[in-house]
């Protein structure tokens, strides 16, 4: 299967530098007097801002694109967690959760040697959006831990 693959992109990339050639030979006046001059190319500065904590359960408005980072943990003892990371477009007002669940982790610790305590995610959020962290475990014995990082273009 590798080589197929392998030699379909090595006859993509010949006729590619074929079409290529052959334009260069026949319209190379026309590209180099209209196309090409009209043509820029620029990088845009986009930056990551600082790490925001935030609060669990709490809505928040993202003035910026961005990603909410998670992190949960078994504190201690024998339990299991798991968060979701809520997310839209419609206000969901102080104590309603956004429409779509678009993140989940879960974590689980027992007394056993195979286990793994903690769990995590990452968000993308688009600037507007509505977003909001949820936690739930069968104990108390859990911490969550969620950030706010902003991307920022200038």
């Amino acid at each position: 299967m590798k080589n197929k693959i392998l030699i379909g992109t090595i006859v993509a990339a010949i006729v590619a530098i074929g079409m290529v050639l052959r334009l260069q030979k026949e319209d190379s006046a026309v590209l180099q007097a209209s196309i090409l001059p009209s043509m820029s190319f620029q990088t845009p500065d986009v930056r990551f801002g600082n790490f925001q904590p935030k609060t669990i359960d709490r809505n928040y408005r993202a003035n910026t694109d961005g990603f909410v980072l998670v992190v949960c943990r078994s504190t201690s003892g024998e339990n299991q967690g798991i968060a979701f990371g809520f997310q839209g477009t419609a206000d969901p007002g102080t104590d309603g959760d956004p429409e779509f669940i678009m993140a989940t982790t879960s974590f689980l610790n027992l007394s056993q040697a195979s286990y793994v305590p903690y769990g995590s995610f990452t968000m993308p959020v688009k600037q507007g959006n509505y977003w909001k962290v949820k936690s739930c475990s069968n104990t108390i014995a859990q911490s969550t831990d969620v950030y706010w990082m902003p991307i920022r273009s200038n």
